[in-house]
């Protein structure tokens, strides 16, 4: 069967004698490959530090250990890459991605200071559809006393909350059913940049179309433009009042009409 980018690997008992035996049929790149697997890296992962090509290459060359007998893949649950969230590192965001946000940040940065919240109109079609059942909403923030007001607050709209205050509750988090409607993301945290969570989730098969709205004391066009490009559905300012962040929360779900 098939395997992808976020499969983990473990050598084999054959693979293991491959390597340790004086003589090999295996190609450079497919004992490169062996070596780096360790049972802990995804594919993904791998790739990064491989000299065997791109993703879609080394994938296929996996694809032919496993085949072989070299290799297999570990527990099922890692297939969905929530393990390993935080591995390989993320590139920032090209220059084209940049261009492309750079009207909507400037605008959306003036709506920042205007109002306290900013919705990306781009992506506000993806959420539509979500207002007739409890949502679920993942709260991650650092700050013990604003994490519990935020779940305070959206308990009180009827929606179920959950929280993460770091890299390994953000993992232990996001997978669990049922998954969050709706992530609320601090850029701040003790050991993660907000930024890069956000990045990770738009560029994960299963959590791409979870909506993620920064909450931030930052509010330069700089930062909005960031955010843009990496695909954040909304941004909000802190120190915030409730019913700003809560009509703009209803934005990004499609449970308000209008800005």
């Amino acid at each position: 069967m098939a395997t992808g980018p976020f499969d983990v690997y473990a050598i084999t008992e054959r693979g293991t004698n491959e390597l340790k035996g004086g003589a090999t049929t295996l190609t450079p790149h497919e004992l490169e490959l062996l070596v780096l697997v360790d049972g802990r890296r995804t594919g993904e992962a791998i790739a990064s530090l491989s000299k065997a090509g791109d993703l879609i290459q080394v994938t296929a060359v996996l694809n032919k250990l496993v085949q072989g007998g070299y290799i297999r893949t570990a527990a099922p649950k890692a297939k969905d890459g929530f393990d390993y969230f935080f591995t390989p590192p993320m590139s920032a965001p090209s220059d084209l991605a940049m261009r492309s946000v750079e009207e909507e940040a400037a605008a959306g940065a003036a709506e920042l200071k205007m109002h306290g919240y900013y919705v990306s109109i781009a992506r506000r079609a993806k959420v539509q559809g979500r207002k007739e059942r409890q949502l679920t909403v993942l709260v991650v923030e650092d700050e013990p006393l604003v994490a519990k007001y935020l779940k305070a607050l959206f308990e009180s709209d009827g929606h179920t909350v959950r929280t993460a205050a770091n890299r390994q509750q953000i993992v232990d988090e996001l997978p669990k059913s049922p998954m969050p409607d709706l992530v609320v993301l601090d850029l701040m945290l003790p050991d993660a940049d907000g930024f890069d969570v956000l990045q990770r989730m738009k560029s994960h098969p299963v959590l791409s179309d979870i909506p993620v709205v920064i909450v931030t004391t930052q509010s330069t066009r700089e930062s909005v433009m960031k955010g843009l490009a990496l695909g954040a559905d909304g941004y909000f300012t802190k120190p915030f009042e409730v019913d700003i962040l809560m009509r703009g929360m209803k934005a990004v779900l499609g449970q308000l009409t209008g800005r």
